[in-house]
């Protein structure tokens, strides 16, 4: 259903295929609509190979609005919308061009008589005071500011101070001035002969400073004496640089009276930022070497979550016999929703002669589904009809529902359905019967898998089930990688300012989260699937959880486990990390249950998954930042002991090679683009050597030697130059 604003009215709609091009790619059109107000366009853009999101463009009727089309090469036509905003291509594929043309200049011609007979109440007016989301939902010139923090500091500003009106809009344009484009937000200004003050518009803040016009300072002061237009993009904006009492905060060069409103809210943001900035650096204070609390806490919340395709298996598992039938379903149902369609399981409530699934369409009708997988073509058809002989799934309000059979069946099961429309006994869901054999292609729905993949799915060990498993843990272990990707990123760059090894960095702990709940995800599948599982009497939360922190804990010591085995590290090391990584998930599990508790009793499932993940994350980091506090008390780690003695050799060779201040500081740039995982091979190297020195000097040596080479030659002075330099001594 598309939904409509208050006073909103369709008039229109296009019954043709379209699409349009965002960011190079074509998007499927899901409707195009006429209101009395705007234009309503939905589109599905595609985000990953799973997901698609709908976005939603309306175009307000004002009397600027110009609408063309034209033919294109291919079968389409371009329809081209414009406003004095914003222009819009939709392509319409057509297959009979005639009428295809004749409703396009219909809709052209209901949109001109709307905008006509609406002109005065449709026109947006031309004042730019107007800030609020404007006719159809379109945004705000606040909301189409990126920073989040940004718009809060302008909302906190709350109304402006001056009065936005068309006379007020010019002057500030003209007077400080303020490029026309911009449109202004919040302003506080006074205007007398120089005027001054603070503008806050959609793209950035402005203060103009005060002088007087009569100035008895001197010339040579030209700050004092001459007024001075400051400007900060949003982008680089910071409510710290107004909130002390420096010469640096231009804000006290503006008139007393127009500073008080927008130092107040400075000084409030700078105070928040400041504790904010506290509270990361808590964070970075922490040992994020290997991350191992955010991958870890995300890990363990992620595993306790409610997870429904578990709860599924438990549900169906009982059906020995026609299990495989509800996998088919659901399998079926998702692999339509990975093609992009908006596709439902609604069989849950047992409603007799019910649809088991639904897929949603805006203009071709909606399509119901009953399911059947039986072990041969007649079974399933026969499993769809009554005793009566009747097709039992038909009813007045959707008319006759679709049968979905196994890919394999297909083909079999219409030749045996248009036998059955032949014999009278598909009724029409209008008190009639069909007869038209070749309805049989438009009913019987060829299923995505074959009945021997269904059975499999509902079997453990199997391909056909473990990717049944992975595909249902693909959208919940996506969001584990965004959410431990962004985490990291935003820690890494505070740390070490390089924004290319945080989204490194980012990357590869996301990949780690993903991995692992995405396995923790298919093994807890798998195994509810086995009768050890099925038949435990015990506390079922805390089986998962065992089961789950424990997978977890041996795949995250298998890299350890390789690495002490080949000398990597050493047998001390190892054990550390262990403890870290034991007390880690311990803290992460148990942070996710409390969040999960809290979550569940706020919002519901999703509630829980949401306090799970925040709850493992914090437990995670927390207990990895506390125990590898400890341990280091024990035992430092190998890479401590390895830099000092790394540090130590640089010395070394900087006596060595004799370097000066210059070379020092390119020295310093060199070692600095040494990346990190070529330390972290030589570590492994210098551990396995028996010739730790050559290791280290070796590895060093080509840095000092291509300073050395940018060195002049020194050529040996001739006899008679030395003799002329000790005359010129005498």
């Amino acid at each position: 259903m598309v939904k409509l604003n208050k006073g909103e009215k369709s008039l229109w709609q296009m019954s043709f295929e379209m699409y349009l091009i965002d960011n190079k790619k074509e998007c499927d059109i899901e409707y195009f609509m006429l209101t009395n107000q705007n234009i309503r366009v939905e589109f599905l853009r595609k985000l990953s190979l799973f997901r698609k999101e709908p976005v939603q463009i309306v175009i307000p009727l004002t009397e600027d609005i110009s609408i063309s089309y034209h033919d294109t090469d291919e079968d389409t036509i371009e329809l081209v919308v414009e406003t004095n905003d914003s222009s819009y291509s939709f392509m319409v594929c057509y297959s009979r061009k005639k009428s295809c043309e004749k409703q396009i200049d219909q809709f052209i011609e209901k949109v001109y008589e709307i905008v006509k007979k609406n002109e005065s109440s449709l026109t947006i007016p031309t004042s730019q005071a107007v800030v609020q989301r404007s006719v159809g939902g379109a945004l705000s010139p606040i909301d189409s500011i990126d920073r989040i923090e940004i718009r809060r500091f302008l909302a906190d500003l709350g109304p402006s101070k001056l009065e936005l009106n068309d006379k007020n809009i010019k002057k500030i344009k003209t007077l400080f001035p303020v490029p026309t484009e911009h449109i202004i937000i919040w302003a506080d200004c006074e205007f007398d002969s120089r005027c001054s003050g603070v503008v806050c518009t959609d793209k950035g803040c402005f203060i103009k400073s005060n002088v007087k016009a009569f100035n008895t300072k001197k010339k040579k002061d030209k700050d004092e004496n001459q007024s001075i237009l400051y400007y900060y993009k949003w982008a680089n904006f910071s409510p710290a640089y107004f909130s002390d009492d420096t010469d640096t905060n231009y804000i006290l060069k503006v008139d007393p009276k127009c500073q008080l409103a927008f130092l107040s809210v400075c000084k409030t943001h700078a105070e928040i930022i400041k504790r904010n900035e506290f509270q990361m650096q808590a964070i970075d204070d922490m040992d994020f070497q290997n991350y191992v609390g955010t991958v870890s806490g995300l890990s363990m919340g992620l595993a306790q979550a409610h997870n429904p395709h578990v709860d599924f298996i438990d549900q169906y598992d009982a059906n020995i016999q026609g299990r495989h039938g509800f996998f088919a379903e659901k399998a079926n149902n998702m692999r339509d929703i990975s093609l992009g369609r908006r596709a439902t399981v609604i069989g849950g409530d047992n409603a007799k002669n019910g649809a088991d699934r639904l897929i949603e369409r805006t203009f071709l009708g909606d399509q119901y589904i009953q399911t059947k997988y039986c072990k041969t073509a007649a079974d399933s058809l026969k499993a769809a009809f009554g005793r009566d002989g009747l097709y039992r799934y038909v009813n007045t309000d959707v008319g006759v529902m679709q049968l979905e059979v196994p890919s394999d069946q297909y083909d079999t099961v219409v030749e045996l359905f248009k036998n059955k429309i032949r014999q009278g006994q598909v009724p029409n869901g209008k008190g009639g019967f069909l007869t038209n054999p070749n309805d049989a292609h438009k009913i019987v729905r060829k299923g995505h898998y074959t009945y021997d993949q269904a059975v499999q799915m509902a079997k453990p060990g199997n391909i056909e089930s473990l990717k049944f498993d992975i595909q249902s843990g693909m959208v919940t272990c996506l969001f584990a990688f965004g959410i431990s990707s962004l985490i990291t990123m935003v820690v890494s760059y505070r740390r070490h300012k390089d924004l290319r090894r945080a989204i490194g960095e980012g990357l590869k702990v996301g990949a780690k989260v993903f991995g692992l709940t995405m396995l923790n995800h298919v093994l807890l599948c798998q195994a509810h699937r086995y009768d050890v599982v099925k038949n435990f009497t015990g506390n079922v939360l805390l089986r998962d959880a065992l089961l789950t922190t424990g997978v977890s804990f041996v795949l995250y010591s298998i890299p350890d486990i390789i690495r002490v085995l080949s000398n990597s590290i050493s047998f001390g090391q190892f054990l550390k990390n262990t403890a870290v990584l034991g007390v880690s998930m311990a803290a992460g599990a148990g942070g996710a249950f409390v969040g999960g508790k809290i979550g569940k009793a706020v919002g519901g499932d999703v509630g829980q998954t949401i306090g799970s993940l925040l709850g493992g994350l914090v437990g995670g980091v927390l207990g990895s930042a506390g125990a590898k506090a400890a341990a280091d008390t024990i035992k430092e780690d190998d890479t401590v002991i390895f830099s000092r003695l790394y540090r130590s050799y640089i010395q070394s060779m900087v006596i060595d090679y004799m370097l000066t201040e210059s070379e020092i500081d390119l020295l310093s740039k060199d070692l600095q683009k040494i990346k990190q995982k070529d330390l972290e091979k030589l570590n492994a190297q210098f551990r396995k050597s028996k010739s730790q020195e050559e290791v280290i000097v070796s590895f060093l040596e080509p840095i000092f030697q291509n300073i050395a080479k940018k060195r002049k030659p020194f050529s040996i002075p001739s006899d008679g130059s030395i003799g002329s330099g000790f005359v010129a001594l005498a």
